[in-house]
Formats: C-alpha cells, structure tokens, sequence
C-alpha cells in the first residue's frame, strides 16, 4: 500500500486575536512532486479568511512556506534551468492562489532565500505571503545567507 498524497503534506497554522484584530499564520512545506499542499493550504485559508460568517474573517494572513516552485516572477534569471513548463505550472497553483485570496509576495524579486548545494546559485524556494494591506505596514524583509547555519551530521 503506498503513501497517500495529502500524509505528505506539512502545515501547521496558528490563530491569534490582538484584541482588535485576528491574525492567521500558516507555515506550509511543498515538496515540489504534488501541489495538494498548495491547495489544502489555499482552501483551508479561503475557509477562515473569507467564511460566511463576519465574526470569523481574519483581518491578516500570514503564509510562511517552502513552496518549492520557481518562477521568474519571484527567482534570479540565471537560474533559466528551473524554468521548464512543468515547473511554471506548478507555480501556477500558487499564483492563483495569491490572486484569489488577494495576498501577496512580500520578498522582493530576486530576494535569495537558499544556496543549492549542486549549482552553489542561490535560489528562491522560500516565501513570505501576506494581505495587501499588510504588506503596506513591512518596512523592510530581506534575508541574510551568509548567517545561514551550517549543516552539521550527527552519529
């Protein structure tokens, strides 16, 4: 018996309330093979963000993620070897997605967020999405490679 697509999905959410206003954090890993995740996520968040009831809309979203697409939108040009059609239409699921739900990316373009082992060129698997209006309040997002920790191994 094999391993059903939805068990390899990992998210975990975290619903807050300030005291005016509530807020959703979602952290999310696809692994680049299936988009169920990117789906579930979508869903599970249009289900909370825009419920039928008022008392229930979240009035920010936060969704953390190791999408584990590449698209010219958000990665370097150099990296043109990710950009197959394959690889675009699974980033598809993730575009829809931002526009439905009206987030946004909140990285700048070209923000590296992972050095690749194989090519030593630095990537963009990682995200950061939020509500547009949040997105006004972020002075500044960026990453910081060379802080990355190294991998150690244990025996």
């Amino acid at each position: 018996m094999g391993t059903s697509r939805l068990q390899l999905i990992d998210i975990t959410a975290v619903q807050g309330h300030t005291g005016l206003e509530k807020i959703l954090i979602v952290n999310m890993y696809s692994n680049n093979t299936w988009q169920e995740g990117i789906k579930c996520t979508a869903c599970m968040m249009r289900a909370k963000v825009h419920g039928d009831r008022v008392a229930d809309n979240y009035q920010h979203v936060v969704w953390l993620c190791d999408f584990n697409v590449h698209h010219l939108m958000w990665d370097k040009g150099q990296n043109s070897h990710f950009f197959t059609q394959a690889n675009l239409d699974k980033a598809q699921a993730l575009i829809d997605a931002a526009v439905e739900l009206e987030i946004q990316m909140v990285f700048p373009k070209e923000l590296p967020t992972l050095c690749a082992m194989s090519s030593g060129n630095y990537t963009r698997p990682y995200n950061v999405c939020t509500y547009n209006s949040l997105c006004v309040a972020i002075t500044i997002c960026k990453t910081v490679p060379e802080e990355q920790l190294a991998l150690t191994t244990c025996q």
